[in-house]
């Protein structure tokens, strides 16, 4: 009875939780537009970064969890669009397929410009900025955040099933207690 109510309790307990969700194998459609269309580009997510634009290089899964998107300057230049006045520059990421098909619940700024404003959809983001001279290395950071996989939800069954196990081994007991005392 002790050896069937431990292998239930570890049953129940690996019920681990979801590793983050990343674009890793997904082909992802990257629409730049900084004063005038610098173009659209499809890419196919994979180890590395994953694209090169003028004088930045891009990286849909940067990261120890593959869930942000990066943004690189090669060296000290102005970036896109360093215009008299200002216009802004919008990255657009389309197509963004999960591995898991989770869908994206938020895209949070982790590093970049004080007026960087993001909008998305469950699988899409758009980011825009002012751009402005850069140094090299990475000027902005996003982190990819999606529902994370709910956990096999306990079956209303199983306590049922457990107070009828002990009931059951209560019962035992108390047969061998009685043939015992006999």
């Amino acid at each position: 009875m002790r050896k069937l109510l431990t292998i239930l309790a570890l049953l129940q307990a690996m019920a681990l939780p979801a590793t983050a969700a990343t674009l890793e194998g997904d082909s992802v459609t990257i629409h730049l537009f900084a004063e005038f269309s610098w173009g659209t580009y499809t890419r196919t997510v994979g180890p590395g970064e994953d694209g090169d634009i003028s004088s930045l290089s891009y990286d849909l899964n940067a990261g120890p969890d593959g869930d942000l998107f990066t943004l690189r300057s090669k060296g000290a230049y102005c970036g896109l669009n360093c215009s008299t006045p200002p216009t802004p520059v919008v990255w657009t990421l389309l197509g963004l397929d999960f591995v898991g098909g989770q869908p994206l619940t938020d895209f949070e700024i982790v590093q970049g410009f004080s007026d960087a404003t993001v909008s998305f959809t469950d699988s899409s983001v758009t980011i825009t900025y002012t751009d402005d001279s850069l140094s090299p290395g990475i000027f902005f950071q996003g982190r990819f955040v999606t529902e994370p996989l709910s956990a096999v939800p306990l079956p209303a069954s199983f306590p049922l099933v457990l107070a009828g196990l002990g009931g059951l081994g209560l019962l035992r007991r108390k047969q061998r207690r009685s043939q015992l005392s006999s």
